[in-house]
Formats: structure tokens, sequence, C-alpha cells
């Protein structure tokens, strides 16, 4: 039996509502994952004085930048690695190095998780 939307409890009313009415973020192209996964595997591994760090540059349009810099974030800690993603004309490069590198830039990027505590 249909329950009336007025007989619904608001809070769960509204997070129905929400919830079909909210855009779910882009996901990158699955190859463009794979290059990235490929490049933190390579930063990652191997010697420090082999391989300190790696950048990939990756054809992506600037809404879909939002989305690269969760996946890039959940890979750089997957590997425990330090990641920046800076937005190029029509691409995006990103560049994963080891946190023992000294590398420490103000665009890295972070997972979701770690980017919500820092904020409140």
């Amino acid at each position: 039996m249909d329950t009336p939307a007025s007989s619904m409890r608001p809070d769960l009313f509204t997070t129905e509502f929400l919830a079909a009415t909210t855009t779910p973020a882009r996901r990158i192209p699955l190859e463009h994952e794979r290059a990235l996964r490929t490049a933190a595997a390579t930063a990652s591994s191997g010697s420090r004085r082999d391989v300190s760090a790696v950048s990939v540059v990756l054809p992506l349009g600037l809404d879909d930048v939002d989305g690269l810099k969760d996946v890039v974030g959940g890979i750089a800690d997957e590997f425990g690695l330090l990641a920046s993603v800076r937005p190029l004309f029509g691409a995006c490069a990103v560049r994963f190095s080891r946190r023992e590198s000294g590398f420490d830039d103000q665009s890295s990027v972070s997972s979701p998780a770690r980017t919500t505590a820092a904020q409140h």
C-alpha cells in the first residue's frame, strides 16, 4: 500500500528527494584509471634512487577534475603516495611522489575521508 507523501516522515522524504535529484559524481574513463594506477605503482616500487615521482598527463575537461581528484586521492592512499592534480588546457597533469621525497605541494590531493576530516 502506497503512503501519501504528506504522511511520510519529513527527514525520510528529504533524503529520498535528494537522492533522486542529486547528480552523481562523474567517473573518469577506465583507461585513465589504469594509467593512474600504473603511474602510482611505478612511483611506489623500486628504490628511491630509481624513481621518486611519476607524472602522467590525461586528456580531460575541466568538468571532470573533481572526479579525477577523487580517484587520484584514493589511488594515492592505496599506494601510500602524495599526489597533485594540475588542470591544463584540455588535460590534467597528475603527479605521484613518495612521501619521504620531501614533496609538499599545496595542490596535493587527498582522499575524500581525509579532506572531510581536515575541514572539521
